[in-house]
């Protein structure tokens, strides 16, 4: 399938060279490519092509990226004229002692550690004790059953609180807490403050999960750079050694990679640790799709009501489409895991060739306007441009399942923030500054 990766990186060159004139670096838009790349080329390498199937599967895959790409493009250029600034010319930070930071802090806080008391345990606590030698466990089951076990606490509103409110909240008071600005009384951390960097990234990984973790870290390194884009180089550098450095040490303690990682040393398991940190990137999501396609191939198109079933989920007690969970006992034999589908296979199963057609041109111009409409005044505060950051990451990743994974992201979490940050700017250009609890950034771009 070499002729498919280079035709895909044709078009993406193609796209680039229109784009990259008319908007800023990091966008909605760029964000889902660099998704779509990373998908694309692990599809391309792990499709069959003896099997009939997965060259449908691939013909669409390349098809619709392209449709993409070219509306990207064309509406970029459409859109031209009223293109945005890069960043906003100046940033204002919220005060951490905002009553509605702390109010959202208290809440997420509360609701993280009741959820972990209800299920009894912490997957990543329990993972760590069995490396140990102690108490073995079954990280596997653990993993599933904290949020898909026999007692059911609503992971999916609760992952709101632990994975995007908790952690971006604690984001946006550290950055304000160490801004380089004499109207902050102390650049030094907290009490709380320092408890909150380090509950952050538990909550995150705590069921065992990664995905949430590697979002917020793009999320984060799209925030640093629209608050303050001098000196991103070395921020995002930083961020993204710790990532590295973090996702390694969850692979390792998940026990990801069975028992030929586990037995491993030196060398060999620091060797076992990236390949299974690049394999998440690069290959774990494109396989699923992969087989995704392959089950849903032999059914009539759904006409949607896979997708309707999948948002149904979002109601207290349902837990919605068992798609991936289906897929996941056709690779495996078990239920013990999910495999979504790719999007794009997702789109050719609900809506047929026309979705394959249509969907992508839809969602183009969808990222394109949310461009358009996004740091067009010279001046945000610090909740609005996390919101907006959250925004554009949960649009950027939508490369696997229906429309339910940007609500399970957090996209609904991060339009509240940005609207409560919203409030808060307007509050502040009417009544002042003080009224808001908002102070400016110094350094930040003019």
């Amino acid at each position: 399938m070499t002729h498919y990766i280079l035709f895909y990186f044709a078009a993406l060159i193609l796209w680039w060279a229109v784009t990259h004139r008319q908007g800023r670096l990091l966008t909605a838009d760029s964000v889902f490519v660099i998704s779509l790349t990373l998908m694309a080329t692990g599809t391309f390498l792990r499709v069959d092509p003896d099997q009939q199937v997965d060259v449908l599967y691939a013909q669409i895959f390349l098809t619709s990226s392209c449709i993409y790409l070219g509306s990207s493009a064309f509406f970029a250029v459409s859109f031209g004229a009223r293109s945005p600034r890069e960043a906003p010319r100046r940033v204002i930070d919220v005060d951490p002692s905002t009553v509605v930071v702390r109010g959202l802090i208290f809440i997420s806080v509360v609701v993280t550690i009741a959820y972990f008391y209800s299920i009894g345990y912490s997957a990543l606590y329990l993972s760590f004790r069995s490396l140990t030698g102690a108490d073995p466990a079954d990280v596997a089951s653990l993993r599933l059953n904290s949020y898909s076990g026999a007692k059911y606490f609503f992971p999916g509103y609760v992952n709101q609180f632990k994975n995007v409110i908790l952690p971006a909240m604690t984001a946006v008071i550290v950055t304000s807490r160490l801004a380089k600005t004499s109207e902050l009384k102390s650049r030094r951390l907290r009490f709380g403050e320092i408890v909150l960097v380090v509950l952050a990234p538990f909550a995150l990984l705590g069921t065992g999960q990664r995905g949430p973790f590697f979002i917020f870290a793009a999320v984060l390194a799209v925030f640093l750079y629209l608050r303050q884009p001098r000196g991103i180089a070395r921020r995002i550098w930083v961020l993204g050694g710790a990532t590295v450095a973090i996702g390694l040490g969850a692979t390792l303690a998940l026990q990801r990679g069975g028992n030929a990682l586990a037995a491993a040393s030196g060398s060999g398991k620091l060797q076992g640790l990236v390949t299974q940190l690049s394999d998440r990137f690069l290959f774990s999501n494109q396989e699923s799709g992969i087989a995704g396609f392959r089950y849903t191939s032999h059914f009539a198109v759904a006409d949607g009501h896979e997708w309707l079933q999948g948002m149904a989920g979002l109601l207290p007690g349902s837990r919605g489409s068992d798609l991936s969970g289906q897929i996941f006992a056709s690779i495996f034999g078990g239920s013990r895991g999910t495999a979504p589908p790719s999007l794009w296979g997702s789109v050719a199963y609900n809506f047929g060739v026309s979705g394959v057609v249509l969907f992508p041109i839809l969602l183009a111009l969808i990222l394109q306007v949310i461009n358009q409409r996004s740091l067009r005044k010279a001046e945000y505060n610090s909740l609005e441009i996390m919101g907006l950051a959250g925004i554009f990451v949960i649009f950027g990743t939508w490369t696997n399942g229906g429309p339910i994974y940007l609500m399970n992201a957090g996209l609904a979490s991060y339009t509240l923030i940005w609207a409560i940050g919203r409030a808060l700017r307007r509050k502040a250009s009417k009544h002042g500054y003080d009224a808001a609890n908002i102070k400016k950034v110094a350094g930040a771009p003019k």
